[in-house]
């Protein structure tokens, strides 16, 4: 799963009161008794929708074996569940409610079982969900197991270590397209009824929260030249020229490549959500994506799914074909995930995007050390210690082994638990099988605790001083005078090798470790170092450091950097630097950066700290980019430096929407209407009504919050805008729940 909410793990994470201890105790022993007594093999579910309803019926048939006889059965049901009857090889059977769990009570063998449950519910509290049925929205209904935990609508086992195959019979109002895992194995027509019977089958087994089920507007495309099936759903009304899907054979080549094992499934399927909670999901076969990356060329740079597709391509591997047996390794899900992801968009733009993905998250994960001391390896670890910092420990585990023993300790680690469960012991005796070598140290160090290293570095003479944690060897890049470089690994103390012809050193070159470094180059060492073909992202390091240069020096290396085609966040970080320089070098500056590519542009409408006169037109060029993202920012900022141009700006961006969220086009109104004489009082009021009515049901969660955002700026609190942010407050969506709420507390309403 992409989670872009950083929520924390759902799990319980305070102890029970005395007056939840019956409930918890239930709890509890239901898990035990379930442990003990039931198996899943298969299920078959017979679901009929009714979306304008809110509302779904059906059945729920598991295939089960019973280990020990003569004890009850538990399934999982949210008490919103309605359940109508319950059968066991088609006899009647007694159940009863225990909390969220049905207990079933029937003279039970050790043998098989098929297990029927009749159910429904109504507007369900959580991971079945109806959007857009009641209001101007886009039409959809899909389901979210993870963290959500589909029991919220039907009975089930919501245990990722209770594998299983399943088949699908979804009933379905006709004219929509349905998706589920698996292959599709009939689609039948009941043009009497109005509705459509889809059948999926799921032949490889799999936890329940892997079941989706999802039912919208779609254009199904299959694509033939891939290593397997593969089905891009997208919408017909799809932004144009469609860009969505059109890295999509490449993103899969690169993770299976990296990953080097073959996919595991039959099949695979690509669906946009709208008003998903996450960034993406890896239901099983099946991965889901929020429709904000559904996108044309000119919303491409700002909102391309590149990340999220290969990071649920990648879940197909760690997660769905190998399983966590509990939160605690929840690492083998989201770190091998991140770590992929990034590594394949490394193949698809360049190493230098991999580069920064790990790099743009260093300085949150040393912030988050000082204060969190939950280790990845516990089920309460934050998001960011499960994805990000999880990513840059497999990638020093990968530069630990070497590209080969790394591939081998995953193709055994892959191979011992095909369509099963793992955890960390698994991996590492994988890894011992591998390499003789389990690696203790390796994961005391970086998955039993929270801290992050820190090295400080001091040249002295002819030594260089290291105080570390005393174990851990540190790279370090020596530059010598004829232009050559060697590299060392230290663990303290250490006599500089030609020490009389060294005039530079750098710790730990492409920033691979993930540690605090505490060094400081004297101007001379960081003016060579800048002057060498280093990786951008060391260069990207050093730039803040330009300050300890003299004025003349620093402006001279501003505008060599600024001439070279760095990757954008150097660019960037340059633009900052120029803040307090003089127009002599940030017009020059500026004028070399805009030559560079898409990206680097953008980094000037994003962070050029003032326009001179002198780049007006410069910058006015900004206006043509395919980038809505660089638009936004550089006519908002063109708008407040060049007031005589104002209506030029209005005119130039009057059509345009922007990206998902419509900012641009909110942006625009904001502007227009404070322009004397720009628009009529009649026009000023129809287009504040338009912004206003962006917070409504009619538009996406994207749209809603940015609207709320210009309605608490502008103080726009009347009678329809409460009635938007209590609608909004009530929303399964958690962050424009959160957004309204805030705006409930603040503006006291009722």
């Amino acid at each position: 799963m992409t989670d872009f909410s950083y929520i924390d793990s759902p799990y319980p994470q305070k102890p029970p009161t005395m007056k939840h201890l019956p409930s918890v105790f239930f709890f509890l022993l239901g898990l035990f008794l379930r442990a003990q007594t039931i198996d899943i093999k298969h299920a078959e579910y017979h679901l009929s929708f009714f979306p304008e309803a809110d509302s779904v019926r059906g059945t729920a048939a598991y295939k089960v074996k019973i280990r020990d006889a003569g004890k009850p059965v538990f399934f999982d049901a949210h008490r919103k569940v309605r359940i109508s009857g319950v059968r066991v090889n088609g006899r009647k059977a007694k159940w009863h409610r225990e909390g969220d769990s049905v207990r079933i009570d029937f003279p039970f063998k050790a043998k098989t079982y098929q297990i029927v449950f009749d159910f429904g519910v109504h507007k369900p509290v959580q991971a079945l969900y109806f959007v857009g049925w009641h209001n101007g929205n886009r039409n959809q209904v899909w389901t979210q197991g993870q963290g959500k935990r589909h029991s919220r609508w039907m009975p089930v086992i919501d245990d990722v270590n209770e594998r299983f195959t399943w088949e699908v019979h979804i009933d379905f109002p006709s004219g929509y397209e349905v998706a589920s895992n698996g292959k599709l194995t009939e689609k039948k027509e009941d043009a009497n009824r109005g509705r459509t019977l889809w059948t999926y089958r799921l032949d490889k087994p799999a936890p329940s929260y892997l079941l989706f089920i999802g039912a919208g507007k779609y254009a199904v495309r299959s694509e033939s030249d891939m290593p397997v099936p593969y089905e891009a759903w997208d919408y017909p009304d799809a932004p144009q020229p469609p860009m969505t899907f059109s890295r999509s054979k490449d993103i899969f080549r690169a993770v299976s490549d990296l990953i080097g094992y073959p996919y595991p499934w039959d099949l695979y399927r690509e669906i946009p959500l709208r008003d998903f909670i996450y960034g993406g999901m890896e239901n099983v076969t099946a991965s889901v994506f929020t429709d904000y990356y559904v996108v044309n060329d000119t919303m491409w740079p700002d909102a391309n799914p590149v990340n999220v597709l290969a990071h649920e391509l990648a879940h197909q591997w760690f997660g769905n074909y190998v399983t966590e047996t509990s939160p605690t390794h929840h690492w083998l899900h989201e770190s091998f995930a991140t770590y992929f992801a990034w590594e394949a968009g490394g193949r698809l733009f360049g190493p230098d995007y991999t580069d920064y993905a790990y790099y743009r998250y260093l300085d949150d994960l040393l912030e988050a050390a000082r204060k969190d001391t939950v280790p990845l390896l516990n089920g309460k670890a934050s998001s960011l210690t499960f994805y990000q910092k999880g990513a840059w420990i497999v990638r020093m585990l990968h530069d630990s082994l070497g590209e080969e023993r790394f591939r081998r300790v995953l193709h055994r680690f892959l191979d011992s638990h095909a369509y099963g469960n793992a955890d960390t012991r698994d991996f590492q005796k994988a890894l011992f099988e591998v390499t003789g070598d389990s690696m203790p140290r390796f994961f005391d160090r970086w998955f039993r605790t929270a801290r992050i290293p820190t090295f400080r570095l001091l040249r002295r003479g002819d030594s260089l001083i290291v105080r570390g944690p005393g174990d851990l060897h540190l790279p370090v890049r020596f530059f010598y005078r004829n232009g050559s470089f060697a590299d060392t690994l230290i663990l303290s103390s250490v006599a500089i090798p030609r020490a009389s012809e060294v005039v530079a050193w750098l710790p730990d070159p492409g920033r691979r470790m993930l540690a605090e470094l505490d060094w400081s180059p004297s101007p001379s060492e960081l003016e060579y170092l800048l002057r060498m073909p280093l990786r951008d992202v060391d260069v990207l390091r050093l730039v803040p450091r330009l300050h300890i240069l003299p004025a003349e020096r620093r402006r001279a290396i501003l505008l060599d950097l600024a001439a070279w085609d760095y990757y954008y966040p150097v660019h960037a970080a340059l633009l900052k630097t120029l803040k307090k320089e003089p127009d002599s070098i940030l017009i020059p500056a500026v004028k070399k950066i805009l030559g560079h590519g898409l990206k680097n542009r953008q980094a000037v409408a994003m962070h050029i700290p003032r326009i001179p006169r002198a780049l007006r037109t410069d910058t006015e060029s900004l206006l043509n980019d395919k980038s809505y993202v660089t638009i936004t920012h550089a006519v908002w900022k063109l708008w407040n430096t060049f007031p005589s141009r104002r209506r030029f700006y209005l005119d130039k961006t009057k059509h345009m929407r922007g990206l998902h969220d419509r900012e641009l086009r909110m942006l625009w109104i904001v502007m227009a209407i404070s322009h004397r004489g720009y628009v009529s009082r009649a026009e000023k009021m129809r287009l504040l009504e338009e912004l206003t009515d962006y917070a409504s049901p009619d538009f996406n969660v994207e749209t809603r919050i940015t609207a709320l955002e210009y309605i608490d700026m502008l103080k726009l609190i009347n009678d329809k805008t409460k009635r938007y942010i209590r609608e909004a407050a009530d929303y399964f969506h958690p962050a424009l729940r959160r957004k309204a709420r805030e705006l409930l507390k603040k503006y006291a309403i009722e």
